[in-house]
């Protein structure tokens, strides 16, 4: 799995959305887009730097904390409550974020 190499490889993406999964011919998924990854941190390291696609985005970001590889497996996952429901209308109100 791409994330789980980016992550042995001390990489979070950072940006994992729709928009940055391409379908090869052959029928696998390939990540482009790494102009947000985060090189050089290790399993258990944090990072603070808040950016990202905001309805793809782990809420310890959203809140500015700290985060490690783990938004990657957030946006992951809503990634693929996306493509299963085809929709990216979550019923998010993320403007209250925003104050």
């Amino acid at each position: 799995m791409a994330l789980e190499y980016l992550h042995e490889n001390s990489i979070i993406h950072r940006d994992l959305k729709s928009e940055n999964v391409m379908l090869h011919e052959n029928g696998y998924a390939k990540l482009i887009d790494f102009g947000l990854s985060k090189w050089g941190v290790s399993k258990g390291e944090k990072t603070s730097t808040f950016c990202g696609t905001l309805l793809y985005m782990a809420p310890e970001v959203l809140r500015g904390e700290q985060y490690g590889h783990e938004v990657d497996i957030w946006a992951l996952g809503m990634l693929t409550f996306f493509f299963a429901q085809w929709d990216t209308d979550y019923g998010i109100n993320i403007s209250k974020h925003w104050r």
